[in-house]
């Protein structure tokens, strides 16, 4: 396999490398698919766009 060739430090920067990479992929699935995210970031353009009472002058 190709696992024994490596290092035991670049095993364990592999091994680290691509459990993060798993878990956000995994967060970011949650974050697309969860309704919250869409309302939330629909709330947010909202109050972005209108001017401000001072700009309005």
């Amino acid at each position: 396999m190709l696992m024994k060739n490596l290092s035991r430090r670049n095993r364990t920067i592999l091994y680290i490398v691509t459990v993060i990479l798993i878990m956000s992929m995994i967060i970011s699935a949650m974050a697309s698919f969860s309704p919250v995210a869409t309302t939330t970031s629909g709330s947010l353009a909202g109050p972005l766009a209108r001017p401000t009472a001072t700009a309005a002058k």
